[in-house]
């Protein structure tokens, strides 16, 4: 039976930017971590560090960084009273083990560790909310951080000098908060369990139907992803441009697109790497059309040209303005940013060969697959369709098959447009 230990550095020094509350103290904030139960955390989802052979090994290690512990039941029931008897040592530890060899660790929280609990469980989404209050995403937040198994986080950061408190739901729901007077229990993985795991494996696999990964969020109901990738093809002035900005004025003004209800309002980011002078007329006259005032809307335009994304620090490049863009969205309508246009694909790209090259189109959708995963939004590139319709978009044949979303637009006829959506992964029915 082998243990493995979450890595949860507790002197490590950040701000946490008035994620404090001043609600009275819950003495039993804390976290299941039974892995190979209900509630276990994968062992690929999270940070390691000195894992134990057995349930004593694990203490004693814990012990060594410092960490004050004491034994808990598997449905977070303290096994003494935690805290006057949490303790680093080893003496006290061994007896514990011995007494309770299916016992879980438990650490106390010293008064200079906070850890916020972002929650992905029971309708929460505490990342959402973290988002909202701090103006970055996570991944973005200057502090140590543990995945958990229902697709939540564990922040952990210092006080500095703040009075915090153990809540849940207080601050928004889904961001809870954990430090002194609460306990947390440790990460541990029961080989025991999984007795095909060698000891310090980390867990890569699942059986099908357990751990099930949280259902596809959508931005536009069944057609657009909250996070993912999508592309809108026409040919020269076929309507993709048209169409794009309905779905911006749509999505900003949170009114229905294409008569889909919009599931996040929030702000866009329009990179114009053509057209770009036509820009603001264009999607002024689509708000204006929902009967929405344009002058009121988070959507936003790059000054200078678009990077390149696949050049040197493309990627980068682009990101900034992507930040830049959350940041002034957030101060200025408290709305997260939901959408990125890239306006056209090939404009946009950079490509070293062409726009034939798998391997080239293909990293080009990975860099905005990176950036919708690192904003949290849906990155739609407009392209251009190939001289035979039939074909679809020009370049390489791997475009339909490589995004989340490929839209086709061709004339009916009748001085329309056909809309069909030929993939949408994840789609509703």
């Amino acid at each position: 039976m082998g243990y493995q230990n979450e890595k949860t550095p507790a002197g490590e020094t950040t701000g946490v930017n008035g994620v404090s509350d001043g609600d009275d103290l819950n003495h039993r904030q804390h976290a299941t971590v039974n892995c190979g139960g209900g509630k276990a955390q994968s062992a690929a989802e999270r940070l390691f560090e000195n894992g134990g052979e057995n349930l004593l090994d694990a203490g004693l290690r814990a012990a060594d960084r410092g960490w004050k512990i004491f034994p808990c039941k598997s449905d977070k029931t303290p096994l003494v009273q935690w805290s006057q008897a949490a303790t680093t040592d080893p003496v006290t530890i061994a007896v514990w083990a011995k007494r309770w060899p299916g016992a879980l660790w438990g650490r106390a929280l010293p008064q200079d560790v906070v850890v916020v609990d972002l929650d992905m469980k029971h309708g929460k989404n505490g990342i959402r909310e973290f988002e909202k209050l701090q103006s970055c995403n996570p991944e973005q937040f200057d502090a140590p951080r543990v995945a958990t198994a229902t697709g939540g986080l564990h922040i952990y950061t210092d006080a500095a000098g703040c009075d915090f408190k153990n809540t849940t739901d207080k601050i928004a729901p889904g961001v809870d908060t954990k430090t002194g007077g609460g306990y947390e229990q440790e990460e541990q993985t029961q080989q025991s369990e999984k007795p095909w795991l060698k000891p310090g494996e980390q867990l890569l696999i699942r059986r099908m139907g357990k751990g099930i990964p949280t259902p596809v969020a959508f931005l536009v109901d069944g057609l657009f992803h909250e996070i993912g990738t999508g592309t809108i093809v026409s040919k020269y002035l076929g309507g993709k441009t048209f169409v794009a900005m309905a779905l911006v004025a749509s999505v900003s003004t949170g009114r229905p697109f294409a008569g889909r209800s919009v599931l996040r309002q929030g702000a866009v980011l329009w990179l114009a790497a053509e057209g770009e002078r036509e820009v603001d007329k264009r999607v002024r006259a689509a708000v204006t059309a929902l009967g929405c005032d344009p002058d009121q809307q988070p959507i936003y335009v790059q000054i200078a040209s678009v990077p390149k994304l696949l050049a040197d620090k493309g990627e980068a490049n682009v990101m900034a303005i992507v930040n830049q863009v959350r940041r002034a969205a957030k101060a200025e309508f408290d709305l997260p940013l939901v959408l990125v246009v890239i306006d056209t694909m090939i404009k946009s790209a950079g490509y070293k060969k062409s726009e034939n090259d798998a391997v080239e189109v293909n990293n080009m959708i990975r860099v905005m697959e990176n950036i919708s995963i690192r904003a949290k939004c849906f990155v739609l590139a407009l392209d251009h369709m190939g001289k035979n319709e039939e074909l679809g978009a020009r370049g390489s044949s791997d475009k339909p098959s490589s995004f989340d979303v490929y839209i086709e637009l061709k004339s009916n006829g009748g001085g329309g447009a056909n809309i069909p959506c030929h993939q949408g992964k994840g789609r509703k029915g």
